[in-house]
């Protein structure tokens, strides 16, 4: 059996399923986004032969704003509908309880975002397992992709590797990536360099080796952008990783009780094959 661990980007999936499923309700309660978080988690768990699991989450008011006050600011184009926003907060606030009735780590740092937890994960468990599955859409986390075991889960469907990136981006490496993302901007309100595109940016990173140094000659608050970007923003020194606890007879009770969902709906043999470890 593999030793392979799964990081999960808390929310990412429950904003995905929220936005992709219709709405779900049980005696009063939003069930959209625990009904939705157990479908992906329990894929996931099909799918890979896993050793662990790690919820990570954002922790906000963010310290990039110490640098960058407009850094994930809402506007119109982020905006979620409030009807949405509830169903993810009530989601949240259900997933953390099941979450620690089975003993999985959620992992939070004041200030830090889920993607600068993955990256100190990544970066320290990285050859203590013989694969690390991030279960997160977002295009930041590409960068953490300089090792050959590192498989971004990007949909219950798509991965991205780092041989993906080698055929997508031939001539680039995967540490220069978030120097792609600060000259093209990113979806956190980091606008980049007026005119020059990702596809530009690559191209002239191609054609011009020190391309990078010419740019920050020109535009210095590039060095801002890529302090926002690179991950991780900061180091962190206490990550703790506990030993999950499958028990699937408290996992279905717990549901059933407070959900009235039932586990074998989400693929009970999932978490079986976890009670085994």
């Amino acid at each position: 059996m593999k030793n392979n661990l799964l990081i999960i980007d808390l929310n990412n999936l429950l904003i995905v399923s929220i936005s992709v499923r219709r709405a779900m309700h049980w005696k009063g309660k939003s069930t959209t986004g625990i009904s939705g978080f157990l479908d992906l988690m329990c894929a996931y768990i099909n799918k890979w032969e896993l050793t662990d699991i790690i919820v990570t989450l954002d922790s906000p008011p963010y310290k990039r704003r110490d640098l960058f006050p407009e850094y994930k600011l809402k506007n119109k184009s982020n905006l979620i509908e409030e009807s949405k926003f509830k169903a993810i907060n009530e989601g949240r606030k259900q997933i953390k309880e099941l979450l620690d009735i089975m003993n999985i780590s959620v992992l939070e740092y004041k200030g830090l975002e889920a993607d600068d937890v993955i990256a100190e994960i990544v970066n320290n468990y990285h050859t203590k397992y013989d694969n690390l599955i991030i279960a997160s859409g977002d295009s930041d986390l590409i960068q953490l992709l300089k090792w050959d075991n590192i498989i971004i889960q990007k949909t219950k469907d798509r991965l991205y590797t780092k041989e993906d990136f080698k055929k997508d981006f031939p001539d680039i490496k995967v540490e220069d990536w978030y120097k792609i993302l600060s000259i093209a901007g990113t979806h956190n309100n980091i606008k980049g360099i007026s005119g020059i595109a990702i596809k530009t940016a690559v191209k002239n990173f191609k054609i011009n080796e020190n391309y990078w140094k010419d740019m920050l000659m020109i535009y210095p608050e590039l060095n801002l952008y890529s302090k926002l970007i690179k991950l991780p923003y900061e180091k962190i020194n206490d990550l703790e990783i506990k030993k999950p606890n499958f028990s699937t007879r408290n996992i279905e009770a717990y549901l059933r009780k407070n959900y009235g969902i039932n586990l074998k709906l989400f693929a009970l043999e999932a978490f079986s094959i976890l009670e085994k470890i």
